[in-house]
């Protein structure tokens, strides 16, 4: 059984204008295939928070809490 979009993931994609099919696992893949947390929730935050928030705020919110590349993790890794 197919669980819903949650409200703060159907916004955020809104908001960020990427295409995703209506359930919760789609939504998910979405957001992070663009870097963003797969729930939809900024680190630190509620969906209580984000529900209270300006939609310019949430968007802020998403871009700070984004999930590093690949590339950014490979950059950060210190060879000995």
């Amino acid at each position: 059984m197919e669980v819903a979009i949650s409200k703060t993931q159907k916004r955020a994609l809104n908001l960020l204008n990427i295409e995703a099919a209506d359930n919760y696992e789609a939504a998910r893949q979405a957001l992070e295939a663009q870097g963003f947390r797969g729930d939809a929730i900024p680190d630190g935050r509620s969906w209580r928070d984000v529900a209270k928030m300006s939609d310019e705020q949430f968007v802020a919110s998403l871009k700070d809490s984004m999930l590093p590349t690949a590339e950014e993790i490979a950059d950060s890794v210190i060879e000995y």
